[in-house]
């Protein structure tokens, strides 16, 4: 077979293996016959199988690191990724770089190929992963169950000394698990194999019941884990303490059954601090704070929802939101309404394990509305990310989506770039057919160098602030630094228009009035009032109209006391009339200035000219 060189390659040849749609076998016929096929491999190191319906992937990483601190070498096998299929076979909490990766896949599809067995790309994924782990000598591997657990992928380890842990079991999947407790369960009870340890918290007496009743059938010991421990927690969510303190439990169980260290007060707090990563992730981007989370059912979002107002106290956020179509919005949308001061509803659709889409934003949107929310944002954009050759990008209004070039250096690859383009989006969801004037051209390419650069400015140094584009523009700027504009020129109107009206060039004039105003006024109030003035333009709106639309919007958002700056603005650029000079605008030169129309139908990064 061809030589699987990177994660595109992988991401290619594991396509052929996903399932044509969600009605799949869900047995374990294949996975029996596929592993006996190589020998076994997942009953030749100790393991630590988690089922449950929330807290899985956290407990299954906080187990893998206490492990490793106590010495061991540990495998984890964890789904669905979020960045790379690597994350699927690590090794001491870190995934097989993608060289191994790719080299080590390779050698397994070989073997694969001379069987005849056709695996799903779960499957797959998860004999790779035992398959691995025995190449690597693990001394354990904790192993996080893809669905349920009696039917599922992971569940063909047959070593009695596999420890079973059950994490807090609530209401998902029911349409393949069932729709009480008792039965959903019984399907994540199913890991539990003859003799095998199992531990949980006590949870509800339902759930508590269908484990004792596997327990007892397969002769196993059931350890429950002690709630009245107290521990000194560091930083890391609420939620996250009784996932850390079943991995701790869970530990505690296989030190004294193989003689594993005790671990000292730093090395459990060093484990407590694990980066998991879509669990209450944060990530501080200059001034502001992101939090990603991968909550996607009522029991979930209680438990981050909770911790959110912990960490956060009163405080409201912007939220962008989007639920996989047999998820049940309608438990999950009120949690959120507490601590949301801005909905924003996107959408998804993608490919792992089986084909997977988002619920239709309009779905989303007419719920939260019916909530009580507000500001429910939930017009999506497609994206064409490798739509063109050369160096170049636009939005379409016709066809409502962005295309980015390849040439030089992808335009998706420079963030400015692509919300550049979004920001031609934004201005055609306000204005339908903005832009239809000359001068309504450039302020349509000077709103967008405004928006990518005001929003990327608190994270960049000093002297990059007013540019953007600056890791496209190494490709072809001498500038220093590269950059594909500016927005502090000391361009004005009407004296350095382009002679041949050129959008972009032009563009600059408007985005140092923005600019300006930013620095006077600040980035909230500049930027709320930019979004605002546009529902006041026409399509055939112009520069004069646009200053006019700015100083509008302030009387509407705060009363007009912003005026007067907004006013010097536009005057110094020459766009506003100079009352000291009577009738003449500042910079005019003696003879106009021609404007040859631009006939272009879709906003552009650049003029073709730059690529």
């Amino acid at each position: 077979m061809t030589k699987i060189r990177n994660f595109e390659d992988v991401n290619k040849v594991l396509h052929d293996f996903v399932p044509p749609s969600n009605h799949v076998a869900y047995n374990l016929k294949n996975m029996r016959a596929l592993m006996d096929a190589l020998g076994n491999p997942q009953d030749t190191y100790k393991t630590v199988h988690v089922a449950g319906t929330s807290g899985k992937t956290s407990t299954s990483y906080y187990i893998a690191s206490l492990l490793k601190a106590a010495g061991k070498k540990v495998g984890l096998t964890v789904s669905p990724h979020l960045d790379e299929v690597n994350e699927r076979v690590q090794i001491n909490l870190t995934p097989l770089p993608e060289a191994e990766f790719c080299e080590e896949l390779t050698e397994f599809l070989s073997i694969l190929n001379k069987l005849s067995i056709k695996p799903s790309y779960f499957e797959l994924l998860i004999a790779f992963a035992y398959w691995e782990f025995a190449r690597q000598k693990v001394d354990y591997a904790v192993v996080e169950v893809g669905l349920g657990g009696l039917l599922d992928g992971t569940n063909i380890i047959t070593n009695p000394q596999k420890v079973c842990v059950i994490t807090d079991i609530g209401y998902d999947h029911v349409q393949k698990l069932g729709r009480t407790l008792p039965e959903i369960t019984a399907q994540k009870a199913g890991i539990i194999q003859a003799q095998n340890a199992v531990i949980m918290h006590e949870q509800n007496e339902a759930v508590m019941q269908a484990v004792a009743k596997t327990v007892q059938a397969k002769h196993a010991q059931l350890i429950m884990v002690d709630k009245n421990e107290h521990l000194a927690f560091v930083s890391m969510p609420y939620f996250q303490r009784r996932n850390w303190q079943l991995a701790f439990a869970v530990y505690q169980y296989i030190a004294s059954r193989d003689g594993l260290n005790n671990l000292d007060e730093a090395a459990i707090h060093a484990s407590m601090r694990t980066i998991i990563p879509g669990r209450m992730e944060v990530v501080q981007l200059g001034a502001s704070t992101l939090i990603m989370d991968g909550a996607h059912n009522e029991q979930k979002m209680r438990a981050f929802v909770a911790s959110f107002g912990r960490a956060y106290p009163g405080k409201k956020a912007a939220i962008l939101l989007s639920l996989k179509e047999d998820k049940e919005y309608q438990s999950v949308l009120p949690l959120l309404l507490p601590i949301c001061s801005q909905l924003i509803i996107t959408t998804f659709d993608i490919v792992q394990d089986l084909p997977v889409k988002s619920i239709k934003p309009s779905i989303l949107a007419e719920a939260a509305q019916d909530l009580g929310f507000k500001n429910v944002l939930n017009h999506p954009v497609s994206v064409n990310i490798d739509g063109q050759t050369d160096d170049n990008s636009h939005y379409s209004p016709a066809q409502k989506d962005l295309t980015f070039g390849t040439g030089g250096v992808d335009d998706a690859e420079d963030a400015e770039i692509i919300l550049h383009e979004y920001g031609h989006a934004i201005q055609d969801d306000q204005v339908p057919g903005f832009g239809a004037s000359d001068e309504g051209g450039a302020m349509g390419e000077g709103f967008g160098d405004f928006l990518a650069a005001s929003f990327f400015s608190d994270v960049k140094p000093k002297e990059m602030k007013p540019t953007l584009g600056n890791w496209d523009a190494t490709f072809y700027s001498g500038d220093e630094p590269p950059n594909l504009r500016r927005l502090d020129s000391n361009k004005k109107y009407p004296k350095d228009l382009d002679p041949q009206g050129e959008v972009h060039n032009n563009g600059e004039i408007w985005s140092a009035c923005l600019w300006e105003l930013r620095a006077a006024l600040g980035r909230k109030t500049t930027e709320q009032l930019v979004i605002a003035h546009h529902f006041l333009l026409s399509r055939n709106a112009g520069f004069e109209d646009g200053a006019n639309a700015l100083i509008t919007a302030d009387k509407n958002l705060n009363k007009g006391v912003n005026e007067k700056v907004i006013r010097d603005v536009f005057v110094r650029r020459g766009i506003f009339a100079n009352p000291k000079r009577k009738n003449l605008r500042a910079g005019t030169p003696f003879e106009d200035v021609p404007v040859k129309k631009n006939q272009n139908e879709s906003w552009s990064k650049r003029s073709s000219a730059g690529g």
